[in-house]
């Protein structure tokens, strides 16, 4: 595990509190594959493959202890996204303190990350 899967592992931690702190809901951390289910070409995948953005998938909380989630009670909205925001602000705020913004040569090529002929990256 790189520095990469670290700061990674970090950030969930971080965000799994910031969760739980909200109304005690515990919501486990790990890649989705070994803890819920497989996912074809999902965009956090994208995100951080390509472009090198955090990206995580929180899912709705199940509606009793044996689990069943997706479709909550209209009066559980509002709880849930307050539950989820810190967790959101804690993940934007880190990536505005370690964003480098693109130089104007860099923006003025599109700033392309996509793969080339090679399975190199190119652009920034």
């Amino acid at each position: 595990a790189g520095a990469g899967s670290e700061r990674l592992k970090s950030l969930a931690e971080g965000m799994s509190r910031k969760l739980e702190e909200y109304r005690g809901s515990k919501y486990a951390f790990g890649q989705s594959s070994y803890l819920s289910y497989l996912v074809n070409g999902d965009t956090t995948d994208w995100a951080y493959g390509v472009h090198g953005i955090p990206a995580y998938t929180v899912e709705l909380p199940p509606q009793t202890d044996q689990g069943g989630g997706f479709f909550n009670a209209e009066s559980e909205i509002l709880p849930i996204f307050l539950e989820n925001l810190g967790a959101a602000l804690y993940l934007i705020e880190d990536c505005i303190a370690v964003y480098v913004p693109p130089g104007p040569e860099e923006r003025d090529e599109g700033r392309s990350k996509e793969k080339g002929s090679d399975g190199e990256r190119v652009g920034r």
